[in-house]
């Protein structure tokens, strides 16, 4: 066993020495994980906070019925709530309403890293989201998240506006969606974006988008012995919404344009759950285009506008007052058409006096085959306001709200609102 055991040793000798006396060109030693550089070091980080602080007092008028509360219609404009009942039956109700939902919080994150641009935000409120707080007590109400991404050089992955939404067009308003909202693209939701400046005069941003489908039941729908006529979330999407937008500068003013490109997609056996209770399963493309711009006007005067129609495009214009999609005769997928825009011209009177004027319109293109004739046909609304900023970041304000909702069977109802404003931004 030993004479064995030192034969195999010096056979074992023997090819090493060989083997260094004779190595292979093509043999290579691969060292796993040395090759690649360290991640680059984070020296410092940067966190700013700010926000503010604002205090709603609404006076509303609405022609054709009263309006629950908390939330919704009676916090902030939003257009497809607005009560309406047949001509005969109109009964106009009055309400005040006082609140500090809006108050806003956020936090900016910047981290000093070498040849990069690495960074966070974090923003939350208090109106998006109230939860089951109460005006008799306590008036106590839930944050709720806006906007969280991190950004990495040109890259942007997390919760923001939409890449479809025109935010510098935001006119001068109190109200919480600060735009007339029957005109103007709203959405918030988690993406991925890449933006590429200075390309062809302007900047690129490409984005994927989370993806979502809503969809009204076809008209006559019964389940069990219950009509069924709300929309409906369907929770389906297989790919997610595609967007391009172009923002360019110039001496006049800026101008945003956007496309996007979407799936829509329903895929319900009747199992009940969020949806209800129906057999609906079908694809369809969804498709839009919006503009806004901020253009200079005389002196320090400004116009601000968007438009933006589509087909299949219902969530991301006007609060969701259309559906993306109706369910047709075979039970699949029929898109809705809309055309939508509003323009603005804002006024400052001095230092610290200014003024807007707004007016906005919806137009939905409804199969009334399908959807039947008491669904929204078309919402306008005009608004004119003062504000006033006797020191820096506090502006108190007041702007009036007049607007209308048609059905179309021809039934419609308007609102009348007066809204004062104190707010603090820090």
């Amino acid at each position: 066993m030993v004479r064995s055991t030192a034969f195999i040793a010096a056979l074992l000798a023997a090819s090493a020495a060989a083997s260094a006396a004779d190595p292979q060109p093509y043999e290579k030693t691969i060292k796993v994980g040395q090759d690649d550089p360290k991640p680059a070091p984070v020296s410092d980080v940067d966190i700013a906070y700010g926000g503010y602080v604002k205090l709603d007092a609404l006076m509303s008028v609405y022609s054709d019925g009263d309006v629950a509360t908390p939330g919704g219609l009676r916090d902030y404009y939003a257009p497809n709530s607005i009560p309406v009942t047949s001509n005969a039956a109109e009964n106009s109700y009055s309400m005040f309403d006082m609140h500090a939902k809006e108050t806003r919080l956020y936090f900016k994150i910047d981290a000093h890293v070498p040849d990069n641009k690495l960074g966070g935000y974090l923003e939350m409120d208090f109106i998006s989201n109230p939860g089951t707080g109460t005006e008799v007590v306590t008036n106590a109400y839930n944050p709720a998240l806006r906007r969280a991404f991190i950004t990495y050089n040109n890259w942007l992955f997390g919760q923001d506006w939409s890449t479809f939404q025109g935010t510098l067009a935001f006119p001068d308003s109190l109200d919480f969606i600060r735009a007339p909202s029957e005109g103007t693209v709203f959405s918030r939701q988690p993406l991925v974006r890449y933006t590429l400046p200075a390309f062809l005069g302007g900047d690129w941003q490409f984005a994927l988008e989370n993806t979502e489908t809503t969809v009204r039941p076809k008209a006559g729908t019964v389940v069990g012995a219950t009509p069924v006529t709300s929309t409906f979330v369907t929770g389906d999407g297989q790919i997610p919404d595609l967007v391009v937008r172009y923002n360019w500068k110039a001496s006049f003013g800026e101008i945003d344009t956007a496309v996007l490109a979407r799936q829509l997609r329903a895929d319900l056996a009747p199992t009940g759950g969020d949806a209800p209770n129906i057999a609906v399963s079908g694809t369809a493309v969804g498709w839009g285009g919006s503009i806004a711009g901020k253009l200079n006007s005389f002196g320090k005067d400004d116009v601000r506008f968007m438009v933006t129609g589509g087909d299949g495009i219902g969530r991301y214009v006007a609060l969701a007052a259309a559906p993306d999609a109706v369910v047709d005769g075979n039970n699949e997928l029929e898109t809705v058409k809309e055309l939508a825009g509003y323009v603005a011209y804002r006024h400052p009177w001095s230092e610290r006096w200014r003024s807007s004027l707004m007016v906005s319109t919806l137009q939905i293109n409804n199969n009334t085959n399908l959807m039947g004739t008491g669904v929204t046909q078309s919402i306008a609304s005009g608004r004119i306001n003062v504000l006033y900023s006797p020191v820096e970041k506090l502006t108190f304000g007041a702007e009036f709200t007049h607007a209308t909702r048609k059905l179309e069977n021809g039934n419609d109802g308007q609102l009348d609102r007066v809204q004062l404003s104190a707010m603090y931004a820090y």
